[in-house]
This record gives structure tokens, sequence and C-alpha cells, in this order.
């Protein structure tokens, strides 16, 4: 924004040079991906999880009760609102969601955010998967699987030149040594388990409701 200063020279107007007011705090500090806000602050992490809560929700549970023949089992519900963006009359019966992905043979994940972004980290989860049973012959387990993952996140918030994944993950999952086991992840590679996890617009209600 330029401001223009008038002052009075030998009795008449003069234009002074414009002054130029900086830039907003804001801009100031969300240039690189690795730079603090003097409030500590990451803008591009918080960008990335604004993108993630202005998208249709997803959720996971471990359900106890109702789950197998006898109904007393221990199993996981996993549920995501996909907003159709193609007509019916326009997509294929075999038309793939976005929203849900199968990881490997024990594990799943649903998916809130900018869909490119989700495809490559569920492309890299897969790999990290197929890497594990070749080395040692067995599953990754689940935890491992969303540990790599989210190092693979946090790794974006701090190299100049990459930005932060725009996405929130639900990984649900079953192996020998934790059982059923839900975990939830944002942009920054936070991650952390329960026996619900959501994301995206009202993820909050969402886990409230659900549990």
């Amino acid at each position: 924004t330029l401001l223009l200063a008038a002052a009075a020279a030998g009795g008449s107007n003069v234009a002074a040079p414009p002054v130029r007011r900086g830039p907003s705090r804001r801009r100031l500090y969300d240039g690189g991906v690795g730079q603090f806000a003097p409030d500590g602050t990451l803008y591009q992490v918080e960008y990335a999880t604004k993108a993630v809560e202005r998208s249709e929700p997803v959720a996971a549970a471990v359900v106890r009760g109702g789950v197998g023949e006898g109904g007393g089992g221990v199993g996981i519900a996993v549920v995501a609102r996909v907003k159709r963006r193609i007509p019916k009359r326009l997509r294929a019966d075999d038309g793939a969601l976005e929203k849900l992905h199968q990881i490997d043979e024990h594990i799943v994940c649903a998916a809130a955010g900018v869909t490119p972004d989700v495809l490559a980290i569920v492309r890299k989860a897969r790999e990290e998967g197929a890497r594990h049973r070749a080395a040692f012959g067995e599953p990754m387990p689940v935890r491992l699987m969303v540990r790599q993952v989210a190092n693979h996140l946090q790794a974006y918030t701090q190299h100049g030149g990459l930005r932060p994944f725009g996405i929130g993950l639900v990984v649900a999952g079953f192996d020998a040594d934790e059982g059923f086991q839900v975990f939830e992840m944002d942009p920054s590679g936070n991650f952390v388990r329960g026996t619900v996890a959501a994301a995206g617009a009202g993820a909050p209600k969402l886990r409230e409701k659900v549990a």
C-alpha cells in the first residue's frame, strides 16, 4: 500500500516520495515452512490444518459387541462422508472412493484433506509395508506403520522448498501384539491412539458422538 504525504515547500504543495508500508505480520513468517512466528506458530502447518478442517469428515472406532457370529466380538468400524463431484449417471459402477484406502491386509485408513496429498501418503505407506514384509517376512505392526508415516509428514514441515501435506488421517488395523488399534494423524506429524479417531470438518463433535 502506498501512502502519499504532502509537504509545504516555498509556498507550494510538493508530493513527498511514496512511503511503503511493510508486509503484514503473518506475511513476514509464512514464506518458509520452517520459519516460526514469534508466538511459535508455523503458518504453513496452520494452513494445511485448515485444509483438513474444511474437508468432509472421517472417523474410526474400536467396537465391542455386535461383531462376529455371537455378537460379542471386538472389531473396528471406519466411516467416511463423501461428497460426490460427478453426477451419478456419469460415474462408472466401480468408481473408487477417495476417502477410504487399504494400506495392507491388516491396515486401512480414512483420509480428510487434499486428495492428491492423500494418495501420495497412501502410496508411501504401502511402500513401507511392502519393504517390511520383504525384509522380515511378516506384516508391519500397526503402530510402526503409523510412526513411519508420521515421520514422513513431519519431515515436510522443516525442509525448505517443501510444504506440509494437507491431510488428516485416521488409521485402523490389527496385529497380534496390540490387537485392534485406531490412530489419528495431523499435518504436523503428530499422532495419537484412542478408541475413537476422527479428522475433517467437525472432528471434535464427531469424536464425542461416536464415543
